[in-house]
């Protein structure tokens, strides 16, 4: 099933999978629906020893796997096992009103000097507050309390 916002896939699991999260750009969700499956993330040890985090679930049972994940292996611990995997689609939304063709600029303003980054207050140092306000609403050198 597709739509606009994600894909559910059935995968009927008869042999490991090596899954590689980056070609999903999401997280992913396993749900088992006949069988029982595990995920086998790859890990390393303080000691630098390598090994494999086992995370099992059965029928009836979900499994999320975070975006920021590598990669994984789902391995199938019946022969029966199928699976419903839900990805989301990424999609850059752009909002109805703007624009994008058009130039980044209002009729009338002054842009000079800004095409290139640069900036005239950039110069300048700004001073910290002072007075008796501690955001410097009163401005450099003026107290009304004095």
């Amino acid at each position: 099933m597709e739509s606009a916002q994600f894909t559910v896939s059935k995968l009927n699991l008869t042999d490991p999978l090596h899954i590689y999260t980056e070609q999903f750009g999401s997280f992913i969700v396993y749900v088992c629906i006949e069988g029982a499956a595990s995920i086998q993330v790859p890990s390393t040890r303080p000691d630098g020893e390598a090994f494999m985090d086992n995370y099992e679930f059965k029928k009836g049972e979900t499994m999320m796997i975070p975006a920021d994940m590598a990669d994984f292996y789902l391995v199938p611990r019946d022969r029966s096992t199928v699976l419903l995997e839900a990805v989301t689609r990424v999609q850059e939304d752009l909002d109805a009103y703007i624009d994008p063709n058009t130039d980044p600029y209002l009729e009338g303003e002054d842009y000079e000097g800004l095409e290139d980054g640069a900036f005239e207050d950039d110069d300048e140092e700004e001073e910290g507050p002072v007075g008796a306000s501690p955001l410097g609403f009163f401005g450099a050198g003026r107290n009304p309390l004095s």
